[in-house]
């Protein structure tokens, strides 16, 4: 990264928000549930954006990279507040997802090769969804830069080490 480069981070799960990073400094950070006052917004943080980008001052050349802290999500291109979770009515295809899921632990167990092959195989049904969020960055925000998508624990252990002032 060079030296002006910052890092526009984003998640679409719960409690979905977004924060800009600067020479390993956070400048900004907001979550979507304080902006559209739903509790536990779930979905692509809309507000969050614009609001870390004019909190911090950011234009959307100044953005080197994004991350999305999650790989394997469905997409919501509008906040929602989170209904628990139990819901009850999540449509007939992320019910089928979930049984298959569900049905899928056994047989995985703890393997890696067999938890990434079938990661992989839901990835290639939720492909749009990262194809869509790359999308709505350059038509909304105008930001042209490559989006990085990673697993979310890792995006907190990164957000975690990253910021920490450590040298390695």
């Amino acid at each position: 990264m060079h030296k002006d480069g910052k890092i526009l981070g984003i998640t679409d799960t719960v409690d979905s928000g977004a924060a800009i990073i600067e020479n390993g400094k956070i400048i900004s950070a907001v979550n979507e549930e304080r902006l559209i006052r739903k509790k536990m917004a779930y979905g692509f943080p809309i507000h969050s954006i614009f609001k870390v980008l004019k909190l911090s001052k950011t234009l959307p050349e100044d953005i080197e990279y994004v991350a999305v802290a999650t790989k394997y999500n469905y997409f919501y291109p509008q906040s929602f507040p989170f209904d628990g979770w139990f819901r009850t009515n999540r449509g007939i295809r992320r019910e089928v997802m979930s049984f298959f899921e569900s049905c899928m632990v056994p047989i995985i167990g703890r393997g890696n090769f067999l938890k990434e092959t079938y990661l992989l195989i839901k990835h290639s049904f939720l492909k749009k969804r990262d194809d869509a969020i790359v999308k709505l960055l350059k038509t909304v925000y105008h930001i042209e830069s490559p989006v990085k998508f990673v697993n979310h624990q890792y995006a907190h252990a990164c957000s975690a080490y990253f910021t920490s002032g450590l040298k390695q």
